[in-house]
């Protein structure tokens, strides 16, 4: 095995770790092979790890992480180098972007992945399999000695279009999409897909800028219909959660995202995320009649004193309205 892939998870939420499975896509694209390991929360995570690294001695390995998930990421790295210290380890995720610098001091940890790394484990692999200088790689940040040397930013993804669908054929599509609760109080099949990058807010509490802008990215609605096809066909999918920070950001993309939903052979209902001053009756109608059956506000507050200091530019007025309308037009919020 040349990459594997790891998400320490911390909880048994039917969420598969889509960001990894669109790197392992673009590395599957570029014949290497590669594996992702996504086990739910145990006390022998590392022996399990172990008898991975001993069975497929991969060359790198990739870990993504969020906050909470630090403390677990370390540990398996101490796993990994007791076994092969050879093994470089590459971290990435939210938590990574923010605190580059702080995180590769870690000696367990060789380079860190800054923004979206879709093409940067591809480049590493490249770059690391010709011996070539990691200066030349942007959006890293490694440990030369004891110099740490963070290199140019990586430039975002403009086309989204131009990645390959999710590998989702290198997971356990039958536990991710087992009758559940993405969609709560419903009894069904699930997946989840993401139509969007990037989020114009300002939200102090929010990573989401740091790794994927403010500037909204959206796929186009026929590549977004073309896996939402694929998983109805594979894995049997009857609802969708999408996982758009703001998904109603764009009203004629939704209002026509809703109209080619109608004509899927086989409807789904679906779930998003959105902010309570980006819709109206109008579009709440559509997403209804299209399958939509709930939508999460980010409302954060009762109080306009707080809402302001969090930076929300929302108002307490325009959280009632939205959930007045969105009740109104059958929608649970």
């Amino acid at each position: 095995m040349d990459i594997l892939l790891i998400n320490p998870r911390i909880d048994t939420r039917q969420r598969p770790p889509l960001g990894l499975a669109y790197i392992a896509a673009i590395l599957k694209q570029n014949k290497i092979s590669v594996a992702i390991f996504d086990p739910l929360p145990s006390n022998d995570i590392c022996n399990k790890l172990s008898n991975i690294i001993i069975e497929h001695n991969p060359k790198i390995i990739g870990i993504t992480l969020t906050t909470p998930q630090v403390a677990l990421a370390y540990q398996l790295s101490r796993t990994i180098k007791e076994i092969n210290s050879k093994i470089i380890i590459v971290v990435g995720g939210p938590h990574v972007t923010a605190t580059a610098e702080e995180i590769i001091k870690n000696k367990d940890l060789d380079i860190a992945v800054i923004g979206e790394g879709d093409y940067t484990l591809l480049d590493l692999f490249n770059a690391i399999l010709n011996k070539k200088n990691l200066k030349e790689i942007k959006g890293i940040c490694y440990k030369n000695n004891d110099k740490i040397i963070r290199t140019s930013p990586r430039p975002l993804i403009e086309n989204l279009d131009d990645l390959p669908l999710p590998a989702r054929e290198l997971l356990d599509n039958k536990w991710y999409s087992k009758r559940g609760s993405l969609i709560r109080g419903l009894w069904l099949r699930t997946a989840t897909v993401i139509t969007s990058r990037g989020c114009p807010g300002a939200c102090i509490y929010c990573s989401s800028h740091i790794t994927f802008g403010r500037k909204i990215r959206r796929r186009s609605i026929a590549n977004v219909l073309k896996e939402i096809r694929y998983l109805i066909e594979t894995n049997g999918i009857e609802g969708i959660f999408f996982c758009d920070d703001t998904m109603t950001m764009n009203k004629e993309w939704m209002l026509s995202f809703c109209k080619e939903l109608k004509k899927l052979s086989k409807r789904v209902v679906w779930a998003c995320q959105s902010r309570v001053n980006t819709i109206d009756e109008e579009l709440l109608r559509e997403m209804k009649d299209s399958g939509c059956v709930q939508i999460e506000f980010g409302c954060e507050s009762g109080s306009q004193k707080v809402l302001n200091a969090l930076k929300k530019n929302i108002t307490v007025e325009q959280i009632i309205n939205a959930f007045n309308l969105t009740k109104k037009a059958g929608i649970r919020t």
